[in-house]
């Protein structure tokens, strides 16, 4: 079909069927346009412009409560939304922290600057667990604080990475801040200064235990079966905590066994698996088997073993179990301590008066001595040293038992007519919680 037939006339038809096709085909391809567009915008993240993920950069901020931390302290976050619309990021909590206070999450990364250049940080595993992960809406004009236990942090510089959006239906990945650089020290924090302590006036002990630890007392009653005169239980409202969880037990010796016999008689353990120590001055056994490496502690004294068993509820590591165990212990100590149990002067009495030379006779416990002597100091009674001896043992001093002693020691008569002798236990270690004096009050002959 032409458009000029063969009388050389136009075709009209055939120019309109032309014009019918080119419409129709032209509509197919509007309408697939079209379509087409649909589906391409609807992929399409519209992101914001370069002038408007910097001034979100500015306006939103992240910062820490300090500068300088030490490992195991809190770093206080704090996310400031300075911008005139709603911010979105995501959020979780982690399981060791009140959950009202200690949300960290999914919208949050740590850093930590090696050789000049930032690198992410991965926190441990055992930090925290996903408990929910939320999409959480920052007001305009407004803050959040969030808490992040430096756990296992080695000593470095660090900052904190947050990214958020600004549409709660999408990712919230729009923007990424950094917050201010922070140190952390490997110097843990002291916490037995802030610890609490338990005392029990019955039994004559006391000690210091984390905060977070709930003491129960139950007397006269029994542990696996066995009776026992005291039980006190170190536990916390939720598990697992950070910190040790364990029972003190007190229990009956009528058979004043010492520490080793009444571990190897009543625990039946090995013995190659024993320390013999010493706590709050009295003797005592560190056990740790081989198939269960935590320690366990049986102090005695007198006609009572103390016993310390570590129990399920830490989410701590055998090791670190150990030594947090050893630091509670560590601040263990009797009181309403009886020294005629330790040591007893026969001569001189108290007030009695004395001239030199002075003859000092009695006995102490063996572990009164070390290398079988120990100090002597006689004062008068504005604190003035008016001499020293040396008070030696008589038998074999290794040994929890009595051990008799003798010394003499000659002064010059001082001024004051009263005085002190200050007979001094043996102290190698240095520890305070070791150091024990007895003191009786002279008189000087005139």
């Amino acid at each position: 079909m032409l458009i000029i037939d063969k009388n050389q006339k136009t075709n009209w038809k055939y120019i309109l069927i032309l014009l019918i096709l080119a419409v129709i085909a032209g509509g197919g391809i509007l309408k697939c346009y079209f379509e087409f567009s649909k589906i391409i915008s609807s992929q399409i993240k519209i992101l914001p412009s370069q002038k408007g993920r910097k001034k979100a950069e500015e306006e939103v901020v992240i910062i820490t409560d300090k500068t300088e931390y030490k490992t195991e302290e809190t770093v206080k976050v704090t996310i400031k939304n300075n911008l005139g619309k709603s911010i979105w990021y995501y959020e979780w909590c982690i399981s060791d922290c009140d959950k009202s206070l200690c949300e960290c999450g999914d919208s949050f990364f740590v850093e930590r600057r090696e050789q000049n250049e930032y690198k992410v940080y991965s926190l441990p595993n055992s930090i925290y667990q996903e408990i929910m992960s939320p999409l959480v809406e920052l007001k305009p004009n407004s803050e959040k604080t969030y808490q992040l236990k430096l756990i296992k942090f080695p000593k470095g510089t660090y900052r904190l990475g947050f990214f958020f959006g600004f549409n709660k239906k999408e990712p919230p990945r729009d923007v990424t801040i950094y917050s201010n650089e922070f140190e952390v020290s490997e110097e843990k924090i002291n916490e037995i200064s802030d610890w609490k302590t338990y005392r029990n006036e019955k039994y004559g002990f006391e000690l210091r235990v984390p905060k977070i630890l709930k003491i129960k007392e139950f007397e006269n009653t029994t542990r696996y079966e066995e009776p026992v005169l005291l039980l006190v239980t170190f536990t916390g409202d939720s598990y697992p905590l950070d910190a040790v969880t364990f029972d003190l037990v007190v229990k009956e010796n009528n058979q004043r066994m010492s520490s080793k016999e009444w571990f190897l008689t009543t625990v039946k353990g090995s013995e190659d698996e024993i320390e013999e120590i010493k706590i709050s001055g009295y003797p005592a056994i560190r056990w740790r088997s081989k198939a269960v490496p935590i320690d366990r502690y049986f102090i005695v004294k007198e006609d009572k073993v103390y016993e310390v068993w570590p129990t399920e509820g830490s989410k701590l590591s055998d090791e670190e179990i150990n030594e947090m165990l050893s630091e509670i212990l560590s601040t263990f100590k009797f009181i309403k301590e009886n020294k005629e149990d330790m040591i007893y002067v026969e001569t001189p009495k108290p007030y009695q008066v004395i001239e030199s030379p002075l003859l000092i006779k009695g006995r102490a416990r063996g572990y009164w001595f070390f290398e079988g002597s120990f100090l002597l100091r006689l004062i008068d009674n504005h604190g003035n040293e008016i001499a020293t001896g040396v008070a030696s043992a008589l038998s074999n001093w290794m040994t929890e038992d009595f051990v008799p002693f003798e010394a003499q020691i000659t002064f010059q008569k001082p001024e004051t007519k009263e005085g002190i002798l200050i007979l001094i236990k043996e102290n190698p270690s240095g520890l305070p919680e070791y150091s024990d004096e007895l003191r009786i009050p002279i008189r000087f002959s005139e």
